[in-house]
């Protein structure tokens, strides 16, 4: 059954061969997370201003926090890519393609039509079950599931994409 509106957060770009369906990853939460990956980095900035400027600073005050600045560059990257990245999901008869940027993270994949069986959604529960994501998965014909797409905010937007899916390339049904 074709939806008739698109969910919101999604964007569909049609074109000649296909389809596709953009979603960006900004949101509202990533506020929190800039101002923590700002105090986080001035802080770490604060202290290797003032061990670096004393001549004859133990090593442990420069190589304790190391930790720390691996923490703080993972989250201020990853809060600069929420800011700009958006992922699309390409589709045609021939191929579905998932791709993320301009900045590079984890998951970009491309599938043959023909080297899938079934499309499934599935309900994700994380953060001791408090934050329930989507994921939009693939059955092969060895009926192992595969991952599309995950941490879709919600189900519309899961089944959205699933039901494209199906629709462009001629799957008819779900795996069992």
């Amino acid at each position: 059954m074709p939806f008739k509106t698109i969910p919101e957060g999604l964007d569909e770009i049609p074109d000649m061969a296909g389809t596709t369906i953009r979603r960006k990853w900004l949101t509202w939460m990533i506020a929190p997370l800039a101002l923590f990956a700002v105090v986080w980095d001035s802080f770490l900035f604060f202290w290797y201003t003032t061990a670096l400027s004393k001549p004859g600073t133990p090593w442990m005050m420069i190589l304790f926090p190391a930790g720390h600045v691996a923490v703080g560059i993972g989250i201020t990257y990853f809060v600069i890519a929420s800011l700009a990245n958006k992922t699309d999901v390409i589709l045609n008869t021939s191929f579905i393609e998932v791709t993320t940027g301009p900045f590079p993270w984890i998951g970009n994949k491309r599938v043959m039509v023909s080297d899938i069986a079934g499309i499934i959604v599935r309900e994700r529960c994380g953060n001791q079950n408090r934050k329930i994501t989507y994921s939009v998965m693939y059955a092969g014909h060895d009926r192992k599931e595969k991952k599309f797409l995950s941490s879709l905010p919600n189900r519309e937007q899961a089944d959205f994409i699933a039901a494209r899916i199906r629709e462009i390339t001629g799957l008819t049904n779900e795996a069992e």
